[in-house]
């Protein structure tokens, strides 16, 4: 075996005539055996730099038809791709029901994998983006454009970590940890677990619950009302558009107790009355503590009945 294959081309078969046939024989097919193995090295590593010009323009002319190539692998795996006028189209798929696919036109980009069970896609434009996330639960599609991030059929949450913060699901509810509307108008939805700071709620019920007492307070529709664990109602503050009149009642029984840990006064606008126990017949009024520890000023004229004593 030769040396070098350089040798070939320096080294041509010389003879002086005094050679047997079987050396000359020898020599010519040494030489044979290195021009056979530079010109297998020689077409194995040509590339485009061993081309010019005018060659690679000559040889790019040849692809003017679409193409498509699809290859396959071990375990049912397969890929293919076409390019056209058109654009480019790719997919890869395997034995499992997985596929993935790419396309792309001038329009724009779209994208597509999916298995056995689910399935998401993602379109691209010059308007916008769109995701579409389909699984046996259900279907959550999303479009990001001038309009801003509009959510469909699904909600959206923000995550801190491992800590859901921020979470709106598909009513439109919104649940937060220890979240702030500063100065924030909220309108015609539920709003839980936050404070709301020199904002507006408009149409909207407000809940506040308490895990401590099980008890709930709710403001909707202009009233308060007081519930406990079991959502009976424990009484209410509400108006009275018709008679002018702000109510502050309890219901089901239990007892409505003012209490004051300093003074306390029940006042009325000047030359306005003052009503105790005139909504309902049978009632007995008491002021003062039944061991009679309490002392009772009154002050002014005193009328019992229509008579003045």
């Amino acid at each position: 075996m030769p040396g070098t294959f350089l040798n070939a081309d320096l080294n041509f078969p010389e003879f002086s005539g005094e050679e047997n046939t079987e050396l000359k024989l020898k020599v010519i097919m040494n030489y044979l055996y290195m021009v056979l193995e530079q010109l297998r090295y020689t077409l194995s590593n040509l590339g485009m730099e061993n081309l010019n010009k005018t060659e690679l323009d000559r040889i790019g002319g040849y692809v003017t038809e679409p193409l498509w190539v699809q290859l396959y692998g071990e375990d049912g795996r397969e890929a293919a791709v076409s390019v056209t006028g058109e654009g480019l189209v790719t997919r890869v798929a395997d034995a499992e029901s997985g596929i993935s696919a790419l396309t792309q036109t001038a329009a724009g980009l779209s994208t597509r994998v999916e298995n056995a069970v689910s399935r998401t896609s993602a379109n691209q434009t010059g308007e916008g983006f769109s995701l579409t996330v389909q699984t046996p639960d259900g279907e959550t599609a999303a479009v990001f454009d001038s309009g801003g991030l509009t959510v469909y059929s699904g909600g959206f949450r923000i995550m801190n970590g491992a800590r859901e913060t921020f979470w709106v699901n598909a009513l439109g509810q919104a649940v937060a940890q220890d979240m702030r509307l500063n100065g924030a108008l909220a309108s015609g939805g539920t709003i839980s677990g936050s404070e709301i700071i020199g904002g507006t709620v408009t149409g909207a019920v407000v809940t506040s619950e308490s895990a401590a007492y099980d008890q709930r307070v709710q403001i909707t529709e202009g009233d308060v009302r007081f519930y406990d664990a079991h959502g009976e109602l424990y009484g209410e503050i509400r108006t009275d558009a018709d008679g002018g009149r702000l109510f502050v009642n309890s219901a089901n029984g239990y007892v409505l107790k003012l209490g004051s840990s300093g003074d306390m006064s029940i006042d009325a606008e000047e030359n306005c009355t003052v009503h105790i126990g005139t909504s309902s017949q049978g009632q007995t009024i008491q002021i003062g503590r039944n061991d009679g520890s309490s002392r009772i000023n009154l002050v002014g004229d005193v009328f019992v009945n229509g008579r003045q004593i």
